[in-house]
């Protein structure tokens, strides 16, 4: 890729603290251009989606962080990527770093595909996160083109990595009602 100041970002102190963010393609340069970042702890702002296409919600996680809303790309088919976007909620300090999961599930509840992820691809973990705070999420993997056309439900949460614990989800009353959060009917088109 086009290098700026290349004796700095070929350094060992510059290859530890900071990595490609992002590529940048300009019909004047014959390299990309890269934006580089530190590897965590910086929070990314995708662009905006329209208030009118996010699907609220209101899920507790254990009165740390709030699903507010969804967004997902349709329709759905196989051999394409699927592209989910969460909108999260800090409602407190976070002491443990979760893996976010979202599994596409058929209706045997068999995954047929799967990404586990830090927030914001794991550049901004959930430590990092403020009280107040909200995060969108862009998760995006592809549908097998395996997948048969029909109908499918998403499967999302968090989880402990080093334990495989899950964040659980309580109701209004603080009452534990499941360890995910089920987004269901989703079509997938041939």
């Amino acid at each position: 890729g086009y290098s700026w100041l290349p004796e700095v970002q070929s350094t060992a102190w510059f290859q530890t603290n900071y990595i490609p963010r992002h590529y940048f393609k300009f019909k004047t340069l014959a390299e990309p251009l890269l934006l580089f970042s530190r590897p965590e702890g910086v929070k990314v702002q995708p662009d905006p989606i329209p208030s009118a296409e996010i699907q609220p919600l209101v899920i507790d996680f254990n009165r740390q962080i709030t699903l507010t809303g969804y967004h997902l790309n349709q329709p759905l088919s196989s051999g394409n990527l699927l592209n989910l976007t969460l909108f999260w909620q800090a409602e407190a300090p976070i002491a443990v770093d979760f893996t976010i999961f979202v599994q596409l599930v058929d209706q045997d509840n068999n995954i047929v595909a799967q990404k586990d992820n830090k927030p914001q691809n794991g550049f901004y973990g959930t430590t990092h996160w403020q009280p107040g705070e909200q995060i969108v999420d862009p998760h995006i993997f592809l549908v097998p083109a395996t997948v048969p056309a029909g109908q499918y439900d998403l499967l999302l949460g968090f989880y402990e990595t080093e334990t495989g614990l899950r964040l659980q989800i309580l109701d209004e009353a603080g009452i534990f009602k499941s360890d995910h959060v089920r987004l269901s009917d989703l079509e997938i088109r041939d």
